[in-house]
């Protein structure tokens, strides 16, 4: 799903970036709730494995170019899981990016699932049609 640009977008690399998104995540569990998710290591490496695909394929797809999911991702990352989500989203600024999620039901689903306890946030620049954009994927783990 594309999403209205950020201005702020250059930004979306530094660790600033990911801190503000995981920030605006645990805003959203805990409006619902909800425990905070925390960092982890391993879902950060899934994360980055696929928003390197995002960036170089200059599209949304929660498939790898070998047809690999999530799950395998976050698996081969050594992340053992008896759930995995994964939310993608191009475009938006941390808040706005957590908007979106929780306006589209599969995203909110994900997002305030009481499954998960870990997440991992990647994000860096790459351009769809004329525009440079974020890409953000968040692997979640639980």
């Amino acid at each position: 799903m594309l999403l209205a640009a950020w201005a702020g977008a250059a930004r979306a690399q530094t660790p600033s970036y990911r801190t503000s998104l995981l920030r605006a995540i645990n805003a959203a569990r805990a409006t619902h709730g909800l425990r905070p998710v925390h960092v982890d290591s391993r879902l950060i490496v899934a994360a980055r494995v696929q928003t390197r695909t995002l960036v170089l394929e200059h599209t949304l797809t929660h498939s790898s170019p070998n047809g690999a999911g999530p799950a395998v991702r976050v698996a081969d990352a050594g992340f053992h899981a008896r759930f995995v989500g994964e939310n993608l989203a191009m475009g938006f600024g941390p808040r706005q990016c957590v908007a979106a999620w929780l306006a589209s039901p599969e995203h909110r689903s994900i997002l305030l699932s009481p499954r998960f306890k870990a997440v991992g946030i990647a994000a860096s620049m790459g351009t769809f049609g004329a525009y440079r954009v974020p890409f953000i994927t968040a692997d979640f783990g639980g």
